[in-house]
């Protein structure tokens, strides 16, 4: 039992350090784009050089993890689930507010939409981008099995056009002073994603 402790123990320092230094990445992201040096992470963080290294082999490997990170705050939201017989047009239309509060809200987003994604788009970042863009074709069949939406949309297609639309908009907006209302860009990129998946709402 006190082994069992011992090591429950250990992984929650681990775990702590690891989050401590991803934090300080992060800040240190947004404040230079990713450039920094290690020297100044470890120390932001209260570590050594070393361990910053041991944990995330590279500082390639550093900002992917954050980046990583990021997604998964951002999959919170984007993959929420809903009641799937609730119109199509009035679910998604909701999770689209939903998006566009928690990229507004998050301090990290205009940086990886931003000036990050301009120096660096990562090996993972398309892996991410690709598996968005499934899950939007996902959603887009199940919509057309209910009726929801055209049969003849190639939810490939639409769910391509979705991801790459919202994530334009949104790097245009978080960039634009004063930054446009949500309510103001949910409306136009509603517009978008009906034409999309070829469906019109009642206003």
């Amino acid at each position: 039992m006190d082994e069992l402790k011992t090591n429950q123990a250990v992984s929650t320092r681990k775990a702590a350090r690891r989050e401590a230094i991803l934090d300080a990445a992060e800040k240190l992201t947004i404040e230079t784009g990713g450039e920094f040096e290690i020297s100044h992470l470890a120390k932001a963080a209260g570590v050594s050089n070393g361990l910053a290294y041991h944990y995330f082999g590279s500082k390639d490997g550093l900002i992917e993890a954050v980046i990583d990170r990021f997604y998964r705050r951002y999959s919170l939201v984007l993959d929420k689930p809903t009641d799937p017989d609730i119109a199509w047009s009035v679910r998604e239309r909701a999770r689209l507010e939903e998006v566009i509060a928690f990229l507004y809200a998050d301090p990290f987003a205009p940086t990886v939409f931003g000036s990050l994604a301009h120096r660096r788009v990562t090996e993972r970042e398309w892996e991410i981008q690709r598996d968005m863009v499934g899950k939007a074709a996902r959603n887009i069949r199940s919509g057309q099995r209910r009726g929801h939406i055209p049969t003849e949309i190639d939810s490939e297609l639409a769910g391509a056009a979705i991801i790459g639309a919202v994530r334009a908009t949104m790097i245009t907006a978080m960039q634009m002073e004063p930054r446009p209302s949500p309510e103001k860009v949910a409306g136009q990129l509603w517009d978008i994603i009906e034409g999309a998946v070829g469906v019109r709402s009642a206003r």
